[in-house]
């Protein structure tokens, strides 16, 4: 997980105190929507015709799991 987008996306969610609060529980937490969002993309994928957009998408879930460090 990219900790450091991670603790600044706390911040602008939560303020200064946010990210002093579980740590762990919230990377897990962070990491559990970033798979969800990847998981969702490749999903709709399903219902593309056009190749080139199959191929959009996927290279869109890729890019938001290696933007997040997600395996």
């Amino acid at each position: 997980m990219n900790k450091e987008l991670l603790y600044n996306l706390q911040l602008q969610a939560g303020g200064s105190h946010y990210p002093a609060i579980n740590s762990h529980l919230q990377e897990k937490f962070a990491e559990l929507i970033v798979k969800e969002c990847c998981a969702t993309i490749e999903n709709a994928m399903m219902s593309l015709n056009d190749h080139r957009e199959k191929i959009g998408a996927e290279f869109a879930a890729h890019a938001i799991a290696k933007q997040f460090r997600i395996d």
